[in-house]
């Protein structure tokens, strides 16, 4: 995958997960891709353009002043849900 950063689902008690999963994008079934994909964005728009929702979330502060890790990551989750994952493979 070639990303610099690792990957993971950020546990906080009281707090919203934030699911960035630790492994390979083939590895997933369509469900996690897609769910990773709209994370992915929401922690992008808490860094890049001031929204609220993740603004303050640990896992966001993590990747500001490391764009590219994200980026590469997103890249290599549209490649896969592209090529069709199936729902029933597992993480």
């Amino acid at each position: 995958m070639g990303t610099p950063e690792h990957w993971f689902i950020w546990d906080v008690a009281g707090e919203d997960h934030v699911r960035i999963w630790d492994i390979p994008p083939e590895k997933l079934c369509r469900n996690h891709l897609l769910g990773e994909h709209r994370e992915l964005h929401a922690v992008w728009a808490a860094i890049t353009d001031g929204r609220q929702g993740y603004a303050t979330h640990p896992e966001t502060a993590r990747w500001r002043g490391k764009m590219r890790a994200p980026y590469l990551r997103h890249e290599a989750l549209v490649e896969e849900m592209c090529r069709g994952a199936t729902p029933t493979r597992a993480a």
